[in-house]
């Protein structure tokens, strides 16, 4: 529980987040592959969700799963990015105002600054923030996840979006797997799980198995999908990306099968 769990994470907020997480990865595919075909794309961010709370931080009980965050010390908020570039220009002790929106009421807390318990050098709120996107294409695109939550599908819905965007068939015949998260920048990040899938990409007739390179780490989930195809005897090709272009690139190199 506490390797997949966020600290003081309850079962609604997991199942919220996870949900939360898919439907910013489907936003950020679709970005990515519009801009990418040269297609029409929209990406408005609309506001600023909350994830979860931490315990003992100062949002505990204060803020919850759930609420949009409007202001901090009064300035409208439309990106997590905004609060984050503003917290980190403050020190331990310093107050801030934030004013949020729950189920429709506009309410207003001010919260005291703190390190977080295992971050010392870190202070913040003690909240895992969302951006939500509105995002508006031509032609339009719906992506169908079921209720099927986690973030881990951004980079395939990216380059399903993309092909079915432009006139080559990139797979050029071949059966393409992969995993890992993306943003609206085209940047692929880790996952979990990712032995599970290489086993489950290889019993589906897989030939080649997309895998984060999370920048050469040696803890990369590239390098551990390597580590299991050669457990489990595939000849999937096992391939590191750490970009929507990294991926693309490949899939241009390949010959017809």
């Amino acid at each position: 529980v506490e390797e997949i769990k966020q600290e003081g994470e309850s079962d609604k907020e997991y199942t919220m987040r996870q949900l939360e997480l898919m439907e910013q990865s489907k936003e950020a595919a679709i970005v990515v592959a519009y801009r990418h075909a040269g297609k029409p794309v929209s990406d408005e961010p609309k506001g600023v969700y909350v994830m979860n709370v931490l315990p003992d931080m100062p949002a505990e009980g204060r803020v919850q799963a759930g609420d949009r965050l409007a202001a901090l010390d009064g300035r409208p908020l439309t990106t997590s990015e905004q609060i984050i570039d503003y917290i980190r220009k403050k020190k331990e002790g310093d107050r801030v105002r934030i004013a949020f929106v729950r189920e429709g009421e506009r309410r207003e807390v001010e919260l005291r600054l703190k390190p977080f318990p295992h971050h010392p050098n870190q202070i913040g709120l003690g909240v895992t923030l969302m951006t939500d996107y509105d995002v508006r294409t031509d032609p339009p695109v719906d992506v169908d996840s079921e209720q099927i939550g986690g973030p881990s599908a951004g980079l395939m819905f990216s380059l399903e979006i993309y092909n079915q965007l432009v006139e080559e068939d990139m797979t050029k015949g071949h059966n393409i797997a992969g995993t890992g998260t993306i943003d609206i920048h085209g940047q692929v990040g880790p996952i979990g799980g990712v032995s599970q899938k290489v086993v489950a990409a290889d019993r589906a007739g897989a030939e080649v198995f997309f895998a984060p390179n999370e920048h050469g780490s040696p803890s990369s989930n590239y390098r551990e999908a390597v580590q299991t195809a050669k457990k489990i005897g595939t000849n999937m090709k096992i391939v590191p990306v750490d970009t929507f272009e990294d991926a693309i690139r490949y899939l241009r190199s390949m010959p017809e099968a």
